[in-house]
């Protein structure tokens, strides 16, 4: 059905960028992890940085999964609706 198109291609978009956000997210986690040095100077404010792109890029995926889903979810059941006949 064309009229399940657009939510296709909004699930797309969605999963698209939940997988980049997620990508962000674990990258800032595994740098911030490893890459800090304590006799730094900076060592607190990196810290934070780290620790909200972490955040930020995680918690965007999920809102990006789940939209994804509900995307995906209204575009199956427009799909699967049966075809009013007119008369």
């Amino acid at each position: 059905m064309p009229a399940a198109i657009p939510y296709y291609k909004k699930s797309e978009v969605n999963k698209i960028s939940s997988y980049l956000l997620l990508a962000v997210g674990m990258g800032a986690v595994l740098i911030g992890k490893d890459d800090l040095r304590k006799d730094s100077l900076h060592y607190n404010k990196e810290k934070t940085v780290y620790s909200i792109l972490s955040i930020t890029g995680l918690g965007g995926s999920l809102y990006f999964t789940f939209r994804f889903s509900t995307n995906l979810k209204k575009a199956i059941r427009i799909r699967n609706r049966p075809p009013v006949a007119a008369y």
